[in-house]
């Protein structure tokens, strides 16, 4: 059980990944990676991007999902988006930039990742949801197996927002189908069929009176969503109604 520990930076914080129970992992808005030691309670290194600018947005991803518990920096992969409405692939290990991904026309605001399909999720200011596919490719580093960014391109855009995109998330069903939930600030959430590139359903003002929805998070294993409001509340929808 952690405690006692207090972990101060000078800068935004975008995510945050603990990685095999001694280091957590944090990206910040100047586009670094802080590692710190969980164990000495101190900040180990700060690895920078080798592209300096602001962000807003990252994310932390582990690309291999039966091994989250081993310490091996080759399986992590930082995706931050920049002021310059682009999504860097970059190295933790040393701030090397894998690939840089173009086609949002206004800046990133959240970041989602399916290590089971490859795909990337992007949210822009531009009403769009982007999905991009990332290839990798089984490598031998020390004497094991790993990954490598060795492709990425955009697999298709989504429109169905009259606003800004906020936050999506990604889930598989029963079938294997991939589907894609995002909410904006129209007050409005989308549900897209990701194998067909189409848009399923879309709700609309989930709720009377309020003024935004800000966030939004799934249940795996009932195929739940629940979004939350800035009225402070929340509701929970049901997709087995509408797939």
């Amino acid at each position: 059980i952690l405690d006692d520990i207090y972990i101060e930076t000078n800068d935004w914080i975008f995510d945050c990944y603990m990685w095999s129970s001694f280091y957590l992992f944090i990206v910040c808005a100047h586009n670094q990676c802080i590692f710190y030691n969980l164990n000495e309670k101190s900040i180990e290194k700060i690895v920078y991007c080798s592209q300096k600018c602001m962000l807003y947005s990252a994310r932390i991803i582990n690309l291999e999902i039966n091994r989250p518990s081993e310490k091996d920096l080759n399986d992590l992969l930082v995706a931050s988006g920049t002021i310059f409405n682009e999504i860097l692939l970059w190295s933790p290990n040393d701030g090397q930039i894998f690939s840089t991904l173009k086609a949002h026309q206004g800046v990133i605001f959240y970041i989602e990742f399916s290590p089971i399909t490859g795909h990337l999720f992007t949210t822009s200011d531009d009403r769009s949801v982007n999905v991009w596919h990332l290839k990798f490719d089984s490598i031998s580093i020390n004497d094991r197996i790993s990954k490598k960014l060795t492709n990425s391109q955009l697999y298709t855009r989504f429109y169905g927002h009259a606003a800004r995109v906020w936050q999506c998330v990604s889930f598989l069903d029963n079938d294997n189908v991939e589907y894609l939930c995002s909410i904006g600030e129209d007050l409005n959430m989308c549900l897209w069929n990701v194998n067909e590139k189409c848009l399923i359903y879309r709700f609309d003002a989930m709720r009377k009176g309020s003024k935004n929805i800000w966030s939004l998070c799934k249940n795996f294993d009932s195929m739940e969503i629940l979004t939350g409001w800035c009225d402070g509340g929340l509701r929970k929808i049901d997709l087995k109604h509408y797939i």
